[in-house]
């Protein structure tokens, strides 16, 4: 909520680490589960639907406030990658309209560069 891009990349990291084996480690499945698995507590306030269709493609996750006072937002991640690119994607095919009647903030997030293995993490509001 913070927009703290450098503390979720850490909190992504570490559950990456030690959740996943190196051996699966730089596949989409595997950043899903990751990602399923930071957010769990977040089902007590969110919607969370994976692989939502929209537009040209399929959002990786969307999270619906159930709170309007809070932002929504969309995560797309990239396997081999950039975080920028996974930005790019969100917009270029249209997830964003998956959020077109949500009257509160809505963020895009974009997440996962598997060259160097790290979680980096860019926020767009739109």
């Amino acid at each position: 909520m913070n927009k703290d891009t450098e503390k979720m990349a850490e909190i992504i990291q570490e559950a990456h680490d030690i959740s996943i084996p190196i051996i699966q480690y730089n596949n989409e499945n595997s950043l899903a589960i990751v990602l399923s698995l930071v957010y769990l507590n977040a089902r007590n306030y969110y919607h969370i639907v994976r692989e939502m269709p929209s537009c040209i493609g399929f959002a990786d996750f969307i999270f619906y406030s159930r709170d309007k006072s809070k932002p929504s937002f969309i995560v797309e991640l990239k396997y081999n990658s950039t975080a920028q690119k996974a930005l790019d994607q969100i917009f270029e095919k249209r997830y964003d309209q998956a959020l077109k009647n949500y009257p509160g903030e809505k963020l895009a997030i974009g997440s996962y560069n598997s060259k160097n293995k790290k979680h980096d993490i860019i926020i767009s509001t739109f």
